[in-house]
C-alpha cells in the first residue's frame, strides 16, 4: 500500500512539473518571437503595386495600367464602392478592369 502511495506521489509530481514547464513556455519565458514590423510608406506602395487582381462581391477586376476610361465606363476609386455596374477601379496604385 505504501509503495502505491509513493508511486502515485511521484507520478503526480512528474505531471505537475510537466504542466509547469508547458505553462512557463506558454507564458513566454522562452519568448522567441520578434516585434511586428511596421511597413514604411515606400514598402506599402511597393506591395500595393504588386497587386494584380481585386476580387469583390460583384466581380473580379484585373490590373490593366494601360486601360483608357471611356464615356460608358462606371469608375470607382475604392473597391469597397464597386457594384454590379462598375467597369473599372482606378486607385493610386493602379487601374483594374472588370474581367
Amino acid at each position: 500500500m505504501v509503495f502505491r502511495k509513493v508511486v502515485l506521489s511521484i507520478s503526480a509530481c512528474v505531471v505537475a512539473l510537466g504542466f509547469g514547464a508547458i505553462a512557463a513556455h506558454a507564458m513566454g519565458s522562452n519568448n522567441t518571437t520578434s516585434e511586428q514590423h511596421k511597413m514604411t510608406p515606400q514598402e506599402n506602395a511597393e506591395h500595393l503595386s504588386q497587386i494584380q487582381t481585386i476580387f469583390t462581391k460583384t466581380g473580379t477586376f484585373v490590373r490593366d495600367d494601360q486601360a483608357k476610361i471611356g464615356a460608358d465606363d462606371v469608375v470607382v476609386s475604392d473597391s469597397l464602392n464597386a457594384n454590379e455596374d462598375t467597369t473599372k477601379i482606378v486607385t493610386s496604385y493602379g487601374t483594374f478592369v472588370r474581367q
